[in-house]
């Protein structure tokens, strides 16, 4: 079986691919993951054929963003994830509101 930290990482690396791929405009260090919560819904066996992972932005508000993910086997969902995402001041080290590009630009992303 495949453990829940690697589970967690799977969900992470997915995370880190579905925002650089749709939001290459935004600069490292303009957002931070605040939260991650990863439900399992069925166990995990390793296998050579990858499994599906998809990711989604299920909510963009002031401050904060949440991405939704899933993990498949085809029609069945393995374990779900949640990460909210929030703007960051780099050098002032601490959170801040989007600006409205930013909402933008996380708003304009289609569900995949």
């Amino acid at each position: 079986m495949v453990s829940s930290t690697k589970t967690f990482e799977l969900f992470q690396e997915g995370r880190i691919l579905f925002i650089s791929s749709h939001l290459a405009q935004l600069s490292a260090g303009q957002f931070v993951v605040g939260t991650v919560s990863v439900d399992f819904h069925r166990p995990i066996s390793w296998r050579r054929d990858p499994y599906q992972l998809r990711g989604w932005i299920s909510r963009v508000g002031a401050s904060s963003v949440t991405i939704e993910s899933e993990l498949s086997d085809g029609d069945t969902v393995l374990a779900r994830a949640t990460s909210a995402l929030v703007g960051f001041d780099l050098p002032a080290q601490r959170s801040r509101a989007f600006t409205d590009e930013e909402r933008a630009a996380f708003s304009a992303i289609t569900p995949g």
